[in-house]
């Protein structure tokens, strides 16, 4: 796993909380908070200097249909959202429409395993370091990431990237 030294310290913290992995995210606020907090350390390592552009897009909210973490860029004009799966994900890239005020989104759908969260690293790291913009760029980055990181992700009934391979 390419990313152990900061993904390993990082489950050790939040294994100790209760009620960790989260599932109950949407009805227990302790695991709301936590899940939330990881995520965000997770992603202030990516993306590192760039980390102070982001700021939340929207308030995320304690119900199964909200995302738990999400925020953007207006100066790169990027995007970074996650939603909590109980046990697989998956990753995408989307354009955006232009009054969305951002360019392009990285996506995840995902749980708390680490070979997962370590290509979660790997993932907001390219996307951040290339912006894509434009619908080629945004197309080469998904298709170079589909290629090196797939394997890690889907679930057990499903393989979401199956028709991209």
């Amino acid at each position: 796993m390419k990313h152990t030294r900061l993904i390993t310290p990082l489950l050790a913290k939040y294994e100790k909380a209760p009620q960790f992995p989260f599932t109950d995210w949407h009805e227990d606020g302790v695991s709301f908070y936590a899940l939330m907090s990881l995520w965000d350390d997770l992603f202030c390592a990516a993306a590192g200097k760039e980390r102070d552009t982001f700021q939340a897009t929207q308030d995320v909210k304690m119900d199964i249909d909200s995302l738990i973490f999400d925020v953007s860029s207006e100066t790169l004009g990027l995007r970074v959202t996650v939603y909590p799966e109980s046990a697989g994900g998956t990753f995408h890239f989307l354009p955006s429409p232009p009054q969305d005020g951002f360019r392009s989104q990285l996506g995840f759908a995902t749980d708390l395993e680490p070979s997962r969260l370590s290509a979660a690293v790997s993932l907001i790291q390219l996307y951040v370091s290339e912006k894509p913009g434009s619908e080629a760029e945004l197309e080469d980055l998904d298709r170079r990431c589909v290629a090196e990181f797939s394997e890690l992700f889907g679930f057990e009934d499903f393989d979401p990237f199956e028709s991209r391979r």
